[in-house]
């Protein structure tokens, strides 16, 4: 069958009317992505000046971001209204910035953890006060001490506590009053209860006090049994003064001015790990202990701490000699908290959140005297007979913490 070449023309000059009307025809975008789409394309559809205005290349829109005088999308070059310099600068002199951080500095994740936590405190509020007392007790950190010395050294976490406890035996001897108790720390399994560890606790130090020794000395060892000083497990020491008012903390290295050779033979100069005094207390006059705590600052976010290596034997430039002369900018100095009396138990009362649960004088709290939010770093208290619990967090180290809370248990001529 023939067509009409008429039919057909007309045909042809239809489709292709509907071709152009398709191509000039915009998309049907709302009015914002329309002021996107002829940005880009540089034509103007406002009467905004920017008819001969250049191209804006694809995917940015004039006026945002694009680098010009009155880009509102960087701060840089960009034109700033009258005062803003200004203000900016007055609020710099004032400690304040010009941007609000909801975060205040911390993690969007450390934010969510106590957020989470309040609300949790919240919902088990409305179960009574028992149940709050247990959801405000703080979880324990997550610890790799595959590695012990390392663990032991380094700083604790800042989020969560580590927690322990610390198991003392007592050995008598042979005369009346004369103990030599020795001193036992683990690192708390999953599930433990205070004065109830699980059997996944990790052995971490022991430690006994030195026979035939003038002041306090105690030796710090990574074995359970072997606590000999000539030992290759021997880790670190404390010693005291005569009166117990003043202990220090050292590494295994060489005493100073102690000569290269024997058992000191390719030691460095033994560090002053930390530091401990305590006020003069005769009778119990002036209430509760009163104690300071000293340790090496750490620097900046890593595990560094400043090195505090003395001169002499009696100390000089150490740790406790650095403090007394005002030498403070290397070390975070600690307080013991403040106990409150408490009428109804007719005793000074310390919220240890259900670690502790026996009153002893031995019990204590340290918090950086420069906080005032009080944030404990170290604490220490009875739970048993015997038996201990020891949570520390950054920037105490295992070792620090584990030899602070054994001044605790050392007999004080001047503070009982």
């Amino acid at each position: 069958m023939q067509q009409n070449p008429l039919a057909a023309m007309n045909g042809g000059m239809n489709q292709r009317q509907q071709q152009q009307q398709q191509q000039v025809q915009p998309p049907a975008f709302d009015r914002h992505t329309m002021a996107m789409y002829a940005e880009r394309r540089s034509f103007n559809i406002s009467g905004d000046g920017h008819d001969n205005a250049p191209r804006v290349p694809d995917g940015q829109v004039r006026g945002f971001n694009d680098g010009s005088p009155h880009s509102i999308g960087t701060r840089g070059p960009a034109f700033e209204p009258d005062g803003v310099t200004e203000l900016r600068r007055d609020l710099e002199a004032h400690g304040l910035a010009d941007e609000f951080d909801p975060n205040e500095g911390r993690h969007p994740m450390e934010v969510a953890a106590e957020r989470e936590r309040t609300q949790r405190i919240e919902a088990a509020a409305k179960l009574g006060p028992k149940a709050k007392r247990i959801a405000e007790r703080p979880k324990a950190a997550r610890v790799d001490a595959s590695d012990k010395r390392m663990f032991l050294m380094q700083p604790g976490p800042l989020d969560a506590p580590v927690q322990c406890h610390i198991v003392r035996r007592v050995t008598k001897g042979y005369l009346p009053g004369r103990n030599f108790p020795e001193y036992f720390l683990y690192l708390d399994g999953p599930g433990a209860k205070p004065g109830d560890p699980t059997n996944e606790a990790k052995f971490l130090l022991s430690a006994r006090k030195r026979k035939k020794s003038k002041s306090s000395n105690y030796v710090i060892s990574l074995d359970e049994e072997d606590m000999a000083r000539q030992s290759g497990n021997f880790f670190a020491k404390l010693r005291s003064n005569f009166v117990g008012t003043e202990f220090t903390i050292y590494d295994k290295g060489s005493k100073p001015g102690e000569k290269p050779d024997g058992k000191s033979a390719g030691l460095e100069p033994r560090q002053d790990l930390g530091a401990v005094t305590y006020e003069y207390n005769v009778l119990g006059t002036r209430g509760p202990r009163k104690m300071k705590g000293y340790i090496p600052a750490v620097e900046g976010d890593t595990s560094q701490r400043t090195k505090f290596v003395a001169t002499t034997r009696d100390g000089a430039h150490g740790i406790l000699d650095s403090f007394k002369h005002g030498r403070r900018g290397d070390m975070c100095v600690l307080v013991n908290k403040s106990p409150r009396w408490n009428e109804q138990m007719q005793a000074y009362c310390l919220n240890f959140n259900g670690r502790v649960t026996h009153a002893s004088v031995k019990n204590f709290q340290l918090v950086d005297e420069a906080d005032e939010d009080e944030r404990v770093m170290l604490q220490f208290g009875k739970v048993g007979k015997d038996m201990f619990t020891m949570d520390f967090t950054w920037p105490m180290s295992a070792l620090q913490a584990f030899a602070i809370c054994l001044t605790s248990f050392d007999n004080k001529l001047a503070c009982e």
